[in-house]
């Protein structure tokens, strides 16, 4: 039982990879597409809800092999599957990929738009800056879609790498 403590500091140690983790946004384009992508490791320790269930699963797993009760091992397993649905979805949302000779535009495996509706991109000035995707269908509604940067200087890559890509403008959020 001497190895619980060290058990208890995994969620610390899960914060510590993040803060050392880079988050910079890559901007790879191969011929009519263009992909924004991040390193795999930022995906996966990009929420901080994962290091929180990571902490309960902990927490949990400590608590049956301290007491042995088997509530304490479902609490444990519920909280697994949870912590492998952040991971999957993280690893899949981290990819846009922009293909104008589909006319699509896939964040993961999920289409999100077409590139023909694409009016125009929107970025957020504040330090967690975001991309929005300015999309007008048939009816001519806009819609938005949001593409997260890391940081302001990913929002403006991203929307660089775009508005070069794509021929459309930038507008300025406030």
């Amino acid at each position: 039982m001497a190895w619980i403590p060290y058990l208890l500091l995994a969620p610390a140690l899960l914060v510590l990879a993040r803060w050392l983790t880079p988050r910079g946004m890559t901007a790879r384009q191969d011929g009519t597409r263009l992909v924004l992508s991040r390193p795999l490791v930022s995906r996966l320790l990009a929420d901080l809800r994962l290091v929180a269930w990571g902490a309960m699963s902990a927490f949990f797993l400590a608590l049956f092999l301290i007491s042995r009760e088997w509530l304490a091992v479902a609490l444990f397993l519920l909280i697994l599957l949870r912590i492998g649905w952040l991971v999957y979805r993280n690893v899949t949302r981290g990819t846009l990929v922009v293909d104008t000779s589909e006319d699509a535009i896939r964040l993961g495996p999920r289409v999100i738009g077409r590139v023909s509706e694409l009016v125009a991109l929107q970025v957020s000035q504040r330090e967690s800056a975001t991309v929005v995707l300015v999309l007008r269908d048939e009816a001519k509604q806009d819609r938005g879609v949001v593409v997260g940067g890391a940081d302001r200087n990913d929002g403006r890559k991203i929307s660089d790498a775009l508005a070069d890509f794509l021929h459309v403008p930038i507008m300025e959020a406030s």
